[in-house]
């Protein structure tokens, strides 16, 4: 019909540089009307390489984050003995990326404390590592118990 533009099969990625069908960039073009930028091959080699390493990515992001290396990290984790500071959980049963214990550290000066399992962790930081809320938060739970 006059006026209609014709719709377009293909599709570029800037990523791979060569022109695809519609159906790369999207999973399931019923669903949805509109298209990811890049081909789903893009999308799985750059998974793949991203989540090639955890264990270096997890080295570098304590090194840049806590200033601690491997070995500070590998000290505090047998000091406690692979266990959290607070709850006492293994590193092997926690929940949370990688199944590791995170680095616990002061918000204002930024010092190392210990390792905490993620819910523990996640707590502290929920509670703003606040003595004053973690003291109230203990009196409501001991009252509903």
């Amino acid at each position: 019909m006059r006026g209609e533009t014709e719709r377009a099969t293909t599709k570029s990625c800037p990523a791979c540089e060569t022109e695809k069908p519609l159906s790369d960039f999207n999973p399931d073009l019923r669903k949805r009307d509109w298209l990811f930028s890049y081909c789903r091959a893009y999308w799985n080699r750059l998974k793949r390489t991203r989540y090639r390493d955890k264990d270096a990515d997890h080295k570098r992001v304590v090194r840049r984050n806590y200033r601690l290396d491997e070995r500070g990290y590998e000290e505090l984790f047998i000091a406690q003995d692979g266990r959290c500071a607070i709850c006492g959980t293994h590193a092997s049963e926690t929940t949370g990326r990688g199944k590791r214990l995170q680095v616990d550290h002061c918000r204002v000066s930024n010092a190392v404390r210990e390792l905490l399992c993620n819910s523990c962790n996640i707590g502290l930081g929920a509670l703003k590592d606040d003595p004053a809320r973690l003291r109230k938060a203990m009196e409501y739970l001991a009252k509903w118990r």
